[in-house]
């Protein structure tokens, strides 16, 4: 294993223990902080390998993640804000295939993945976020991670971080209707 390849896969996996270690987190700014840091350790393992749709759409993702932490419970902020993400997403992936080459059905799986995200976000709704990141945005990082490792750039730490991204939701879900249940049970005696 050549050593950009070595750098690539620890860079990786420190990338995935920082983004299942923010899910314990209960603390907004905090977990925004763990989120920030996965996404710079993000850009620079994908720039390593020169997967520069990667590298943008995390910058980008990054800078929206600030945005609109910092501009929460201002909704037609957000829809504005909104649509200047998703510009900005589309320039990504038409400037990350066309000038540098990123394989484009590659860069336009994660393209989607990031504008369907920005469209969530937008919608300061976390229930919508988290279906999103079920559904569609995970699943879409899940398929580039696993497309890098099969042409000879181990990604693990991106393939378990997506996949723990997709349980730790599913175990979200699980837990509040649980919570209704019993909170439904207790009202009920």
């Amino acid at each position: 294993m050549a050593p950009v390849d070595i750098w690539f896969l620890v860079l990786g996996i420190i990338a995935a223990i920082v983004n299942i270690s923010s899910y314990q987190i209960k603390r907004e700014k905090t977990y925004l902080i763990f989120q920030v840091c996965m996404a710079a350790i993000l850009v620079v393992q994908y720039g390593l390998i020169g997967a520069w749709a990667a590298v943008i759409l995390n910058s980008i993702s990054t800078l929206r993640a600030l945005t609109f932490y910092f501009n929460k419970n201002n909704k037609e902020r957000n829809r504005i804000l909104g649509i200047i993400f998703i510009i900005l997403n589309v320039a990504a992936i038409i400037i990350s295939c066309t000038v540098f080459k990123e394989y484009w059905y590659m860069g336009l799986v994660i393209g989607v993945a990031q504008i369907v995200g920005t469209i969530a976000m937008a919608t300061d709704d976390n229930k919508i976020v988290k279906i999103a990141q079920l559904f569609i945005v995970s699943p879409c990082w899940l398929a580039y991670a696993t497309f890098y490792t099969c042409i000879g750039h181990p990604n693990y730490g991106g393939i378990v971080m997506e996949a723990m991204n997709m349980v730790s939701i599913i175990v979200f879900f699980i837990r509040i209707k649980l919570e209704k249940k019993n909170n439904q049970t207790e009202a009920e005696k």
